[in-house]
């Protein structure tokens, strides 16, 4: 991670994260990169793949989520995706505090009910976040 917000080196820190989410904690360290020039544009998508890359050094490689992914579902398929989806949201890549915004609503129609959802957890890519995410990428 040292490598990901440009530093050689890390002084102690002692403050208490117990208390603080996930959000909170990548929003101090996105302060952080934005505040010494790490992260040079300030937008929404910017930060989500600034912060997707700090999470990135956190979790398992790819090959050891599929490997646990694969174990568990030839135990249980639903235990599997149940790992998957919790991974993913504990890691923030599904982005709860932001589905807990999207509007939802069921309409009745003479071909049964319809769910209607606004996703508003997943903004849409323009041609310069896209080049922005190249960018990125690791």
């Amino acid at each position: 991670m040292l490598e990901v917000l440009e530093l050689t080196e890390i002084d102690e820190y002692t403050e208490n994260h117990k208390e603080k989410s996930l959000e909170s904690i990548l929003e101090n360290i996105l302060s952080f990169a934005s505040d010494n020039g790490v992260l040079k544009d300030g937008g929404v998508v910017a930060k989500d793949l600034f912060d997707t890359k700090i999470m990135g050094c956190l979790i398992g490689r790819p090959s050891e989520i599929i490997e646990k992914f694969n174990s568990l579902y030839e135990q249980d398929n639903k235990k599997a995706t149940d790992y998957f989806y919790n991974l993913s949201r504990h890691s923030n890549y599904i982005r709860w505090d932001r589905v807990q915004k999207d509007l939802k609503w069921k309409v009745n129609t003479e071909y049964g009910d319809i769910d209607i959802t606004i996703n508003l957890s997943k903004p849409e890519k323009d041609p310069k976040a896209i080049a922005l995410a190249k960018k990125y990428a690791i």
